[in-house]
């Protein structure tokens, strides 16, 4: 009676930790994956990769200029600064080229960085805000030869 005792204790526990320790989130393990962790709702991201680096990196204050058709992503006045140049801010795929731009400026490097071929897609644009991601192979920035990243929930001014 005691082995049994024993034993059922011993089942239970087994089966309570694996069914603790197992969790079906995901796991990062690819330095290109975007980012997992989603923004609190209505908050903006604006996330960008150089080619070749292992992490991402994000601007603090992105917006979009409905009149322009661009994309803007600051961090640090004008210092670190992505610009997506667009025909239009509707939903669809963009081809970079004459038309549709992505220019990058590096803190403290005098070239800027221009991307030459590539796609923008934008996702979402709805209620005054836009979402999409871009995948770009350009020029201007020695060790730049690719940027891509993604931005979501920004707003769309005017």
């Amino acid at each position: 009676m005691k082995k049994t005792i024993l034993k059922s204790i011993l089942v239970a526990f087994i089966a309570t930790t694996s069914l603790i320790s197992c969790s079906s989130d995901p796991i990062n393990s690819n330095e290109n994956d975007r980012a997992l962790r989603t923004p609190p709702p209505g908050l903006a991201e604006f996330y960008f990769m150089e080619g070749g680096a292992f992490t991402w990196s994000t601007v603090s204050n992105p917006y979009a200029v409905n009149s322009l058709k661009t994309v803007i992503g600051n961090s640090g006045g004008s210092l670190n600064r992505i610009e997506i140049k667009l025909t239009s801010l509707a939903v669809g795929t963009y081809n970079v080229g004459t038309l549709n731009k992505l220019i990058y400026k590096k803190p403290f490097v005098a070239s800027t960085w221009n991307g030459k071929s590539g796609k923008i897609n934008i996702t979402f644009n709805s209620a005054g805000v836009i979402s999409g991601n871009y995948d770009i192979s350009g020029t201007g920035i020695a060790g730049v030869s690719s940027v891509k990243g993604y931005f979501n929930n920004i707003t769309i001014n005017p």
